[in-house]
């Protein structure tokens, strides 16, 4: 048994002894215990029974209604059963989820949601859409203000979100036709179960043609497999490896980044488990992949640029939210997504200019091979900076995660007063960064490449 083990098995008594006749011992100790890969090692045997199988187990009963489901959606296009029929299906299987994860006030909620649509669509001649969007940013903000406990609201927000984007979906797409698909149509489509939960956004046509194409082959049982392991390996590692890494680690950045990791790791674990729902339910990936693309954590944990942690955080949703954001009053989600979106613009156009004046290939997105720029992806300045602006997407990332603590506080949602004192721990240093970007972005060349040259060093 070595010393650490050692001192961990002492009782009080006799560790009071041992510590007065080996002073050192102590010491190396606790330094040892900073160590991530000490803290993992030396306890895994307790994470294993204690946390592992505990959210490996909950996550695997939570998704199994869902992936039933899905599975039998799939089996049933598969035989070519009448569309109504599924239609109605996909309803009552959709509600059940609702209630089974959400219960009764989530299913209240949704059905009161999709009465406010029928009401609108089909009482008036125009302007259905604008009026949706002005009755259903009314309910958010009376459930958030007046109606429902701010810790109840949090669990509830994600779904109504969800709900509200394709009811606006399908009056946006469908308002100007004379010849719409039918009520039960409509709701088949916002209750489908493969996206109820988690989401991601699909669109009506996407939804259309997965009741008439079904799936059986080697690829699509390997999808599945493939997306219910991980989904389950990620949960793990945020919930047991990220977080139970926080308390021993001694430096305040790593301990930040660890924080925002283990947020950003739950989502790509639903967003990972909506895509293989979908696959279940007979939606066709590209063929290229396995899965549905719905994220793509290592454009967003290794970033070219803050433009590609926009757009691969979640893909559908990026594509409707272009159009479309709806977040409620959640200071800390807005704070955070204005943020990203302020930095966003100020890289992408800060380095169209660094670009034109280094004549390189320093752009927020790849160029093409047949670019212009004199000095190409692979040469020695180019490939400096690119990794310079990687690393300050990075910085940026770990700074705005830091709200998310994942506390007792976050069950009710985080104010205001906790992400400013998050941010202030580190005197808001990644706003100061962006707003030293603008500014150089309206200077002069000089300073451009003054910026680019600590870029490089730092």
């Amino acid at each position: 048994m070595n010393e650490d083990n050692l001192l961990t098995n002492m009782d009080e008594e006799a560790l009071l002894q041992f510590i007065n006749n080996n002073p050192g011992v102590l010491e190396q100790y606790l330094k040892n215990q900073r160590k991530v890969w000490f803290y993992f090692f030396n306890n895994y045997q307790e994470l294993i029974p204690n946390c592992f199988w505990p959210v490996a187990t909950q996550q695997l009963t939570s998704m199994l209604p869902t992936l039933a489901l899905c599975l039998l959606l799939n089996c049933l296009a598969f035989f070519k059963v009448n569309r109504f029929l599924m239609n109605i299906l996909n309803i009552i299987s959709g509600l059940g989820l609702v209630y089974y994860h959400f219960q009764e006030l989530g299913l209240l909620l949704c059905l009161f949601a999709v009465f406010l649509y029928l009401v609108v669509f089909y009482t008036l001649t125009a302007h259905k859409s604008i009026v949706l969007c002005i009755a259903y940013l009314t309910m958010l903000i009376t459930c958030e203000l007046l109606l429902l406990d701010p810790e109840v609201m949090h669990q509830k927000r994600a779904l109504l979100t969800l709900i509200f984007m394709k009811i606006l979906s399908i009056a946006f797409d469908f308002e100007s036709l004379i010849k719409v698909p039918s009520m039960i149509s409509q709701l088949a489509y916002v209750f489908h179960p493969a996206s109820i939960q988690y989401g991601p956004w699909i669109s009506y046509s996407q939804f259309d043609e997965m009741l008439h194409t079904s799936r059986y082959d080697i690829k699509y049982f390997v999808s599945i497999i493939y997306g219910l392991v991980l989904s389950i390996v990620l949960s793990v590692f945020a919930f047991c490896i990220a977080d139970n890494f926080l308390g021993d680690l001694a430096n305040h950045w790593f301990l930040e980044y660890f924080v925002a990791l283990a947020f950003r790791t739950g989502h790509y674990s639903a967003c990972i488990t909506s895509s293989f729902y979908l696959v279940a339910a007979g939606i066709k990936p590209p063929h290229n992949e396995l899965l549905y693309p719905v994220t793509y954590p290592m454009a967003v944990e290794v970033p070219r640029s803050l433009v590609d942690v926009v757009t691969n955080w979640n893909l559908p949703m990026h594509v409707w939210l272009k159009n479309s954001v709806f977040h409620g009053l959640n200071f800390q989600l807005s704070a955070v997504l204005l943020s990203l979106g302020f930095y966003t613009y100020i890289e992408f156009n800060f380095r169209i200019q660094l670009a034109s004046h280094m004549d390189a290939c320093v752009l927020s997105r790849k160029c093409p091979r047949d670019c212009k720029h004199r000095f190409k992806w692979n040469h020695f300045i180019t490939i400096l900076t690119n990794i310079g602006f990687v690393m300050l997407a990075i910085f940026h990332l770990i700074y705005l995660g830091m709200p998310f603590t994942g506390d007792e506080i976050s069950f009710s949602g985080y104010n205001m007063a906790h992400t400013l004192e998050r941010w202030g721990t580190l005197r808001y240093s990644s706003h100061l960064v962006a707003v030293f970007t603008l500014l150089l972005f309206f200077s002069y060349p000089p300073l451009l490449y003054g910026y680019l040259t600590l870029l490089i060093l730092t």
